[in-house]
């Protein structure tokens, strides 16, 4: 799952700053949640999204 840095972060010996998006597991999620550290990000979308090619629109 993937989860949002709202409070500097130091995991896994890895700092992070706010903003940062990371892939956790269930478990290292869920703890951070705990203490308002990350927050869970909504993707409605999984599939990436292609430019429009010129004159497309």
């Amino acid at each position: 799952m993937q989860f949002k840095v709202i409070s500097p972060l130091n995991h896994d010996g890895i700092k992070y700053e706010v903003g940062e998006v990371l892939n956790l597991s269930d478990s290292d999620g869920e703890a951070l949640l705990s203490c308002e550290a990350v927050e869970l990000v909504d993707q409605p979308f999984s599939l990436k999204l292609k430019p429009l090619a010129e004159g497309e629109a």
